[in-house]
């Protein structure tokens, strides 16, 4: 009797490390979002591609989080970690500057079903011709319409 309760608690814990592992292990993505680069402000857009690339790790019990690679207009790339934040995953992206400081270069907001993104980048700004903060990039989109719906679905999703 005592050999069964002890067989019975081992089976117990090891299907519970078992449910644990798969929970947290790292689970691979990979998106590319048909996309519009746009400026809320005069209305210019110009259609693009969007490409997301790593892994999601969840926490027990806690928020998801994400990280990998964005790559936007061809040949801009970023290497961003996302954090679950209000419905949405939300990340900064920054680099160092020369004086050993930080600056922000970007924003970049996902659904949580990674079936919609929506991106600011200073790279795009400059490119453009885009004020600080004006640029932005949302997909999947085909108008400047679907662009700036898609924003507002990520922003407002609960």
């Amino acid at each position: 009797m005592n050999k069964k309760r002890r067989a019975a608690a081992i089976m117990v814990i090891l299907a519970v490390l078992t449910l644990v592992y798969v929970w947290q292990r790292p689970q691979s993505f990979e998106r590319e979002f048909s996309s519009i680069i746009y400026s809320a402000d005069t209305g210019e857009a110009k259609s693009t591609m969007l490409g997301f690339k790593g892994e999601i790790y969840r926490a027990f019990p806690g928020e998801r989080k994400m990280t990998g690679t964005l790559r936007a207009d061809g040949d801009l790339r970023y290497d961003v970690t996302l954090r679950e934040s209000g419905g949405h995953y939300l990340g900064v992206i920054s680099e160092l500057t020369g004086d050993s400081g930080i600056q922000t270069t970007g924003l970049v907001t996902a659904s949580l079903e990674l079936d919609k993104i929506w991106v600011t980048l200073n790279d795009v700004n400059e490119r453009y011709g885009f004020k600080e903060q004006e640029g932005n990039i949302a997909g999947p989109a085909r108008t400047l319409e679907e662009a700036k719906q898609v924003a507002k679905e990520i922003i407002g999703s609960k």
